[in-house]
């Protein structure tokens, strides 16, 4: 459905139910009750806040998806080489992210985000850590395409906590690298 002139829309002969109005291209979302009654008014309004930053691992910028949800609206945009962002028009209030760096997509971080009216800035920092190794034969050749995994502790972020395991295939040369990994103990096998 589309708006007129003076961005309104009329829907009539609707059913009596719950629905969700959203308006995704501008972050926009609502929900009307409809069972206890025969018509309802509502305003969609632009969010006056932007979120901006950069994504850093280490002292370098980095290549990131950044994923912002609430209330059943999903954002995500992706930065280049120099990990710089921008996120207009959103609703002022507390959004959940997600970070992940483009060249894995695996969650690096994530958390919440209070967002206020107009101008907020936020640097992301992905962890930086890595190992890398090279899987070869008893003779010494090289091993391609073994199954190498890594056991990650468990992260705790606010009131979440995230475990699990990383597998790599090992290149023709046998060599396998587990990048963006937090600092603590990790098991290989």
């Amino acid at each position: 459905v589309w708006t007129d002139a003076d961005g309104s829309v009329e829907l009539r002969d609707v059913t009596s139910a719950r629905y969700l109005i959203s308006v995704p291209d501008y972050q926009l979302v609502t929900s009307v009750d409809l069972t206890a009654r025969d018509e309802a008014q509502v305003t969609l309004r632009l969010g006056g806040a932007t979120l901006k930053g950069v994504v850093m691992r280490g002292t370098k910028p980095e290549a990131a998806r950044i994923s912002l949800s609430r209330d059943g609206v999903n954002l995500s945009v992706t930065t280049q080489g120099d990990g710089i962002f921008e996120i207009k028009d959103l609703d002022p209030g507390t959004w959940h992210y997600e970070v992940a760096m483009t060249s894995s997509w695996e969650t690096q971080i994530r958390g919440d985000i209070e967002v206020k009216e107009g101008v907020n800035e936020r640097r992301f920092d992905l962890p930086a850590g890595r190992i890398s190794g090279r899987v070869v034969d008893s003779a010494g050749s090289p091993v391609e395409s073994a199954n190498v995994s890594l056991k990650r502790p468990p992260q705790v972020q606010g009131d979440m906590a995230y475990s699990g395991d990383m597998t790599r295939l090992t290149q023709s040369d046998g060599t396998f690298l587990f990048d963006g990994l937090r600092e603590g103990t990790h098991e290989i096998s």
